[in-house]
């Protein structure tokens, strides 16, 4: 870009594309969610964290919620990593929710798989299709 423009032109034409790759991450990411209470904080939480990393006290915020910890002998427990395992939990369960539902529609399809590998075997006590029971009568 600097080939094109001058280098105040060049820094000023890379914020905006930031700041406009932001704004589609944000506007976009919360769609996939559909609860609404959680969809608005996740949306809140993106445009906090997109504005403590772009204003700079990213790493204060960071050591802030790193401060603010439990002990327990030698164990430290701190806000920090219970922030990051919840929004790695957050992406991961969806993705999780995804490949299964995949998987189960495969299976589902698959004409060479049963629900249970003794479905096509006669079960004792019970009755089987075609069986001559009433015609009132259920399974």
């Amino acid at each position: 870009m600097s080939d094109v423009a001058s280098p105040s032109q060049s820094s000023v034409l890379e914020i905006a594309a930031t700041i406009a790759t932001a704004w589609m991450a944000v506007g976009f990411a919360p769609q996939l969610i559909r609860n609404r209470p959680l969809r608005r904080q996740v949306t809140w939480a993106a445009w906090i964290c997109i504005g403590l990393l772009y204003l700079g006290p990213i790493d204060g915020a960071a050591a802030f919620l790193d401060a603010i910890a439990v002990t327990f002998e030698t164990f430290r427990l701190s806000v920090l990593p219970l922030l990051k395992g919840a929004k790695v939990t957050g992406m991961l369960c969806p993705g999780a929710r995804r490949v299964l539902r995949i998987l189960v529609g495969r299976l589902t399809r698959s004409e060479d798989i049963s629900p249970s590998g003794m479905a096509d075997r006669p079960q004792p006590g019970r009755a089987q299709r075609g069986s001559n029971r009433p015609k009132g009568m259920r399974r």
